[in-house]
């Protein structure tokens, strides 16, 4: 919970079942929200369908990952993010969840509004 990164972690189908509180900070959402695939409300229009499918790429092959991409704020502005996720695996080797997390990237811009850089 006191990690500085949004953190989120997922079942071995993608779903999400937990974010730590600054994901709640940070988009102003609530876990009945986000939960499963809602995550997707809080990702740039322009840009969810390539998140989604690269995560579910990503899943599948039960391998870490990163990627960059904007999410939405609680205060309406979009703000790029740099994302790591690792798979963890039961005693099978079989994918059990995928443990995230999101460090805000350095902004090339003072405000990243969808509309002046998107």
């Amino acid at each position: 919970e006191n990690m500085e990164n949004l953190a989120w972690l997922a079942d071995g189908e993608g779903s999400i079942y937990w974010y730590n509180k600054r994901w709640y900070n940070f988009t102003g959402t609530t876990l009945e929200e986000m939960k499963g695939w809602g995550w997707q409300k809080a990702h740039h229009p322009d840009h969810v369908d390539r998140v989604i499918d690269f995560v579910k790429d990503a899943w599948h092959k039960n391998e870490a990952f990163e990627l960059t991409f904007p999410l939405l704020g609680a205060d309406g502005e979009y703000k790029w993010f740099l994302t790591r996720a690792y798979p963890i695996a039961d005693e099978q080797g079989k994918p059990r969840n995928q443990k995230e997390t999101s460090k805000r990237r350095w902004r090339l811009w003072n405000s990243c509004r969808p509309e002046d850089h998107f």
